[in-house]
């Protein structure tokens, strides 16, 4: 399998709190560590963990998180080819054991280039995240008829996301991006399927996820010991590519991509390929009313 991967990469620098994060108090943290950040990043991580052949296009600064970067993913046997830019992006990200805070160092717009389109030609799925979504035609264009896009806006509901929504094979969003659509769920969830008039997925945090197509099917969470809450999106899609390269039926698919965020929020990647098909997580007894009620208060 070969997986491309172009995104944003992101040195996040991790506190990890043993308490909740409440503004204008001090804190002692339990734990500090540099994670590797982006969306398509780290489900090209998930990717490679399964077997996968990852490539990893995206942008870089010539400093130390730039280098920093480089030798992680070096060590995990990714590929990576990358633009020059003027500084590599990095956060300060705050965990506790059931949410996260983050916070962005300013950067300059970051501008991508493929220059080696044999890459895209070779692919046999790509995921491709909002902040270069730029080279999407580029991708249209040169890419295998078969190749299947998975497309990360995030919360970004704009012109130019849209026009992607409406032509990858799986639209995947968090259930934040409809907020700004309706005063309800229910509202932002049909506001959605007129724009872009298509079946998509919502990712709808600790619930679960959402399949949107004539009826509205909703699929449980699983339990499991949260270690680290940064990045369960992330590990969904890597997932969910995982799924479709190997046949998954989409709505068996839905229930493994949750399956594996649980698993990879208790061990943080931190496992191998037969951990994680061996691994029993309960589900969680949530249902779509718990999502449309606490849908308010995201």
């Amino acid at each position: 399998m070969k997986i491309l991967c172009i995104g944003e990469a992101v040195l996040d620098k991790v506190y990890f709190l043993e308490t909740n994060f409440k503004n204008g108090l001090k804190f002692v943290a339990k734990d500090f560590y540099y994670e590797l950040g982006g969306s398509a990043l780290r489900a090209g991580l998930f990717l490679k963990k399964m077997g996968a052949d990852v490539v990893f296009i995206t942008c870089l600064g010539k400093d130390k998180e730039g280098e920093i970067v480089l030798n992680e993913l070096k060590k995990r046997e990714i590929k990576v080819v990358f633009s020059l830019s003027e500084t590599t992006k990095e956060n300060i990200v705050i965990v506790t054991k059931e949410d996260r805070s983050i916070i962005k160092k300013p950067i300059k717009k970051q501008k991508l280039k493929i220059k080696n389109i044999n890459l895209i030609k070779s692919s046999d799925l790509i995921i491709l995240d909002r902040h270069y979504s730029e080279v999407f035609d580029i991708l249209m264009k040169n890419k295998k008829p078969e190749t299947e896009i998975i497309f990360d806006p995030s919360t970004e509901i704009s012109s130019r996301t849209i026009k992607i929504l409406k032509k990858v094979n799986y639209p995947i969003l968090p259930w934040e991006a409809i907020k700004i659509l309706g005063k309800d769920f229910r509202s932002g969830v049909k506001k959605l399927m007129r724009i872009i008039k298509k079946p998509y997925i919502l990712t709808c945090g600790k619930f679960g996820s959402v399949l949107i197509d004539k009826k509205i099917k909703f699929f449980n969470s699983y339990k499991g010991k949260i270690v680290n809450s940064n990045g369960a999106g992330d590990f969904f899609r890597g997932a969910f590519a995982y799924g479709i390269l190997n046949k998954f039926d989409l709505e068996s698919n839905l229930d493994w991509s949750n399956y594996v965020s649980a698993f990879c929020l208790e061990r943080n990647l931190k496992f191998s390929k037969n951990e994680i098909k061996k691994r029993v997580l309960k589900k969680n007894n949530f249902s779509l009313k718990d999502v449309v009620e606490n849908f308010r208060k995201i």
